[in-house]
């Protein structure tokens, strides 16, 4: 998994959250754009909503119904 940064905390930016698949047990999360840098930290609201996001990737993929949750 892995976490991408929102440069600015909107909503628009904040929906481009997404999971995606990658292999059959590796899966994205983020909005494959935005990257944290000195100049630009990782913002509270990305950071819990890709946190959230992995959690629902890690309890689907126990529970068997990981494809279901993939953002197309």
């Amino acid at each position: 998994m892995a976490i991408g940064g929102i440069k600015e905390h909107n909503i628009r930016q904040v929906t481009a959250i997404k999971i995606r698949q990658v292999k059959e047990n590796f899966y994205l999360v983020g909005d494959r754009v935005s990257e944290v840098q000195p100049h630009c930290p990782a913002m509270a609201p990305g950071v819990v909503i890709t946190a959230a996001k992995q959690a629902d990737v890690v309890l689907s993929y126990f529970l068997g119904t990981a494809g279901e949750i993939i953002d197309r």
